[in-house]
């Protein structure tokens, strides 16, 4: 199955911001500020864009009034999307961005970049904001597979197989399991893993897991730091740590345990 990204849109009066995921949907980077001009224009310039990127879902940012009405603004930005969702056939979600822009000033006033640089960045780093939020709040993350385990039993030396199917919290927390674990990730695309650890981290646990072939930007001989989540069905899900700190930790405590324990083998 193909990889797509997801473009996200802050759309205004004087200016455009545009942002996009990777193809694997985990990170959501600024990409461009545009200049709003006519709406054919604008339209066709994102749709040449949506086709570069390979983009199947379209997030505007929704300027609703603070008690969650919409006024002339969100008006204006729903003609705008069904406009752009008409040339491009790509389906197009709106989300509240209501904060959107107060947070992105807020990263900006820290940077000690000058009034001008900022007012040039403000609107893409707006619609990074809006689309990151609206992948978390969509996040399905990563499930193992329906797998089935064969067990075999002696019985008057008669061999007899049965099947019973073992959730992932059982395989990813048995030391003794050196079976590879099969995930779907958001695009149910099979994905196989060796598993390298259980770490406690912070109050929660992260599996640290090496695809056993290669898979799309991960580098050979690469392991990935997931973090364990139980969902409301009570269903174990994996979903990819995204914060670099968070992961570094996981990856210094990992090596922490193994030293200690070659320490205590010696």
């Amino acid at each position: 199955m193909a990889y797509s990204r997801k473009m996200g849109i802050d759309y205004g009066d004087a200016r455009i911001g545009i942002a996009f995921t990777d193809l694997l949907n985990i990170i959501c980077s600024p990409y461009d500020t545009i200049k709003t001009t006519t709406l054919e224009e604008n339209t066709t310039f994102l749709a040449s864009l949506i086709q570069e990127k390979d983009v199947d879902t379209v997030v505007i940012g929704l300027p609703l009034n603070m008690d969650g009405s919409e006024g002339n603004r969100a008006i204006k930005t729903r003609v705008f999307g069904d406009a752009l969702k008409a040339k491009t056939k790509v389906p197009v979600v709106y989300w509240d961005e209501r904060l959107s822009s107060c947070e992105a000033e807020d990263i900006l006033f820290e940077s000690d970049m000058n009034w001008r640089k900022k007012k040039g960045i403000i609107d893409k780093i707006a619609a990074s904001i809006i689309l990151e939020s609206w992948l978390a709040s969509n996040k399905k993350g990563w499930k193992m597979e329906e797998k089935e385990i064969e067990k075999t039993k002696k019985a008057s030396e008669v061999k007899t197989e049965e099947k019973e199917e073992q959730d992932l919290f059982d395989i990813l927390f048995d030391e003794n399991n050196e079976d590879p674990i099969t995930l779907y990730d958001e695009n149910d695309k099979e994905i196989v893993f060796d598993q390298v650890a259980i770490i406690p981290h912070e109050k929660q646990f992260y599996a640290i897991l090496k695809p056993v072939s290669n898979m799309e930007n991960v580098a050979d001989d690469e392991a990935i730091v997931f973090l364990v989540e139980e969902d409301e069905d009570g269903e174990c899900v994996l979903t990819i740590e995204q914060d670099e700190k968070v992961a570094t930790a996981v990856f210094d405590q990992y090596y922490k345990l193994l030293e200690e324990d070659t320490k205590n083998k010696q």
